[in-house]
């Protein structure tokens, strides 16, 4: 049985016995596969340790986990049962013999399949709407969570007019939505294997170049340059909120020309939302209350609705921001990235942070979530 065949009957396994999550523990010379549902956990199975590599790479590659090569890593992976997609979460946590996986499914895990569905509201779609129509220049994106950041860069690129054109992704968990295209892994690169690739990815003259994560200067440098040839690069960034990358712009904008080459900012952050018929109210804590504007507030508890979860679906927050004239100059006079910020809100800006803690005062998210959502 190949890893891919092992994979696909373990997530079976998981919606045929509506098990909250399924574990798999390396013990050294044995592999442990464990069920939990409920608040009670068993074992379901071993296998043999030979066989767990492979199961591990399928699960990294269809799960697009970002950071495995450090302690831990999560992603979500997406499975077609019944002609419907279910959504699993995978966590992965080096052990001492091996990596420690756990599955969770989440079947209202959807990430939206285009632009309609993201139910933005009138402003942002327009913004969203004229950055997909930029032929030129750098869009930003950015996410404290890796893979949400991939997802949308992917949804951009789904709603963009690539016909015609040439498109090279740089990096290894994007350019997987609905179109595909060529894709380039830089992970680990030494500076001068960084400028080899630039030159050489360059030299295939894409009308669109993608990367990743350009929160390093060269792969920054890189779309610099493939900016002011005229080509249009999507980058991602690993901040979970737009002020993130506003500062990050005003720290580097004597290094680049980024009045001229940056057109817009686009954040999202993945915020999961109570369970209406099981979540409880309660009197936050000292140590939350700091943190948050209401005097009471819900908290997850679980019930067969929400598969004992406590949640019900996921929505997604975004910040957007069009780099427009009169931003820019705002960009150029600002002494601190705040300045900035400030001239944006006394303009109507409205940003996720804004949202969320409508949210939070609406009894829809849980202090815990809100505390996770604005993590850096």
């Amino acid at each position: 049985m190949t890893g891919a065949t092992f994979l696909n009957s373990m997530l079976l396994h998981i919606i045929g016995n509506n098990l909250f999550s399924l574990s798999f523990q390396h013990l050294g010379d044995i592999v442990v596969v464990t069920g939990k549902q409920g608040e009670l956990s068993r074992e379901i199975g071993r296998m043999v340790v030979d066989y767990y590599p492979e199961l591990l790479l399928q699960i990294r590659k269809l799960g697009r986990l970002k950071g495995y090569t450090d302690i831990c890593a999560e992603g979500t992976l997406e499975f077609s049962y019944n002609e419907e997609n279910i959504n699993f979460q995978v966590f992965t946590l080096k052990g001492k013999w091996g990596d420690y996986v756990t599955l969770k499914m989440q079947p209202h895990l959807h990430f939206p399949a285009d632009i309609e569905e993201l139910g933005l509201s009138a402003g942002n779609l327009r913004s969203l709407r004229e950055l997909i129509a930029a032929r030129q220049g750098i869009v930003l994106f950015s996410a404290g969570n890796r893979d949400e950041c991939c997802k949308i860069i992917d949804l951009f690129l789904d709603e963009s007019d690539t016909s015609e054109k040439t498109v090279m992704v740089l990096g290894d968990g994007s350019g997987l939505g609905k179109k595909r295209f060529p894709s380039i892994s830089f992970q680990k690169m030494l500076p001068v294997e960084m400028e080899s690739l630039a030159a050489a990815l360059l030299d295939h003259d894409p009308d669109i170049l993608v990367i990743e994560d350009v929160s390093e200067s060269h792969p920054f440098k890189m779309a610099a340059k493939a900016a002011m040839r005229g080509k249009l690069a999507v980058c991602g960034l690993s901040f979970s909120e737009a002020s993130g990358v506003l500062e990050y712009l005003h720290y580097i904008r004597h290094d680049y020309p980024i009045y001229s080459i940056v057109k817009g900012i686009v954040s999202v952050k993945g915020i999961r939302l109570l369970c209406p018929l099981c979540k409880q109210n309660c009197v936050p804590s000292a140590g939350e209350s700091a943190g948050i504007s209401t005097a009471s507030c819900f908290v997850p508890h679980g019930c067969s609705a929400c598969g004992h979860t406590g949640y019900q679906g996921k929505k997604y927050l975004m910040d957007i921001i069009v780099f427009n004239d009169e931003l820019l100059e705002a960009f150029a006079a600002a002494g601190e990235s705040r300045e900035i910020l400030q001239h944006l809100r006394k303009n109507g800006y409205h940003g996720i942070l804004d949202e969320e803690a409508e949210l939070l005062a609406a009894g829809k998210i849980s202090p815990e979530e809100c505390v996770i959502a604005v993590k850096p």
